[in-house]
């Protein structure tokens, strides 16, 4: 136990002296609730017994100052490792991440510097990116110089951040034997552009795929499709088309099998027959070649339009229901028509262009004034007039045939002005051909 310094130098001084004379002490004792004499807040020195100074402390004391210097040895430790890590991280990146962002950027954008060319026959799709449209239009014209434009398929992108430099244009696909075109394709792209030459892959035949060859069906406002088609979206794509020009509901591909077959150079041949001035049948080229390409051929001059008796008589009540309302009218003993007259031409060339192949009789008549022989000279030339309007207006000349009957067949009284304006008139007979 450390012992409190004693010294007789104390005595006779200011100082106090405990009760046990261990320790001595400036200010006054203070007294706890226990009647222990304590100290007061003044400042105050330990020595040991052998007045050596403070070098033996009490133990709590050594503890004290024992772990703050474990601590302080902990931490200097730590502060080298941390150095250590980071000298590490300097020198290298973890395998398999980039060294920086900018690396990574570059090699994103070199990823990208490839023009792909893929030919199916006469067909040919371009993908990739380019910096900007011109480059895109140029590459475009290329090929279409060489394939034509209804046979290029455009899949490119424009993309600002990247670059032309260092790019290669890669051509892959089907030709057949000795087309040149694929080999031109990839050396006019690399001049024009710039861009080194990628991959070659073409595998040449003497025929690629047989092209596409359907049979359709018209039939009471609806159409079939049999034959063999590429695959199942071409059966889709097949009936939009028929349902954009027949209706909803109206088109049969029950005939239609899967198997190896090209759209280019395909044809559609349609027969069957139509109502007359059913426009249906017109729109479905345009709508097969929307989705198949303008090398798909839809051939309708096998379709006919229905020359039933049935349909021809209700033709030829059309044309009478029009000259009832408004009947074509001549200048008196002339052969002049009526300008009043020629909307109900006009009208009438309309409904003889639903049957255009129907040969049509227009038979003139008079009335019974004047000599018949002058009479039927006349309704003649008046039949022929009016032949010769109707070949203005688009109905075919070869197909109309003029007839005079004279006074011969009166429909009114020719004893009344009435009746003889009804005489004086134009017959329309439809001909089954």
């Amino acid at each position: 136990m450390t012992d409190y310094y004693q010294d007789s130098d104390f005595e006779g001084s200011d100082h106090g002296h405990s009760q046990n004379g261990d320790w001595e002490h400036d200010g006054e004792l203070d007294h706890d609730e226990a009647g222990h004499e304590e100290f007061g807040s003044e400042n105050y020195d330990l020595y040991d017994g052998d007045g050596q100074g403070i070098e033996n402390l009490r133990p709590s004391e050594v503890e004290g100052k024992t772990s703050w210097m474990y601590l302080g040895f902990l931490m200097v430790l730590f502060a080298l490792l941390v150095g250590f890590s980071w000298a590490c991280n300097d020198r290298s990146d973890p395998p398999g991440e980039p060294q920086t962002e900018l690396e990574a950027a570059e090699s994103l954008v070199e990823s990208a510097m490839r023009l792909d060319v893929m030919v199916e026959g006469d067909v040919v799709t371009i993908s990739g990116a380019v910096p900007d449209n011109a480059a895109r239009d140029q590459i475009l014209v290329e090929t279409q110089n060489l394939y034509g434009a209804e046979n290029v398929i455009d899949e490119l992108v424009v993309d600002e951040s990247t670059s032309l430099e260092d790019a290669v244009v890669s051509v892959t696909g089907s030709a057949v034997t000795d087309d040149g075109r694929p080999e031109a394709l990839q050396e006019v792209l690399g001049a024009g552009l710039g861009l080194g030459q990628g991959d070659f892959s073409i595998d040449f035949g003497d025929a690629i795929i047989t092209p596409v060859s359907l049979a359709g069906e018209v039939s009471n406002g609806s159409i079939s499709f049999a034959g063999t088609v590429p695959d199942d979206v071409s059966v889709v794509d097949l009936v939009a088309a028929g349902e954009a020009a027949f209706g909803a509901g109206n088109v049969d591909v029950s005939g239609l099998t899967l198997g190896d077959a090209t759209w280019t150079d395909g044809v559609i041949t349609v027969t069957g027959t139509v109502a007359p001035g059913d426009e249906m049948l017109e729109t479905l080229p345009t709508e097969v070649q929307d989705r198949f390409g303008a090398l798909v051929t839809v051939d309708t001059t096998a379709v006919t339009v229905d020359q039933s008796p049935a349909v021809l008589t209700e033709l030829e009540q059309q044309v009478r229901g029009a000259l009832e309302t408004q009947p074509i009218l001549f200048d008196p003993l002339s052969p002049d028509i009526d300008p009043a007259s020629d909307q109900v031409i006009v009208d009438i060339a309309a409904i003889l262009q639903l049957v255009p192949d129907i040969s049509v009789e227009v038979v003139g008549h008079t009335d019974s004034a004047g000599n018949d022989d002058e009479n039927l000279v006349l309704s003649q030339d008046r039949a022929e007039a009016v032949i010769a309007r109707l070949v203005e207006l688009g109905v075919d000349g070869a197909r109309l045939n003029a007839r005079g009957e004279g006074e011969a067949v009166p429909i009114g009284d020719n004893g009344t002005p009435e009746g003889r304006e009804q005489n004086r008139r134009i017959e329309f007979r439809l001909i089954p051909g």
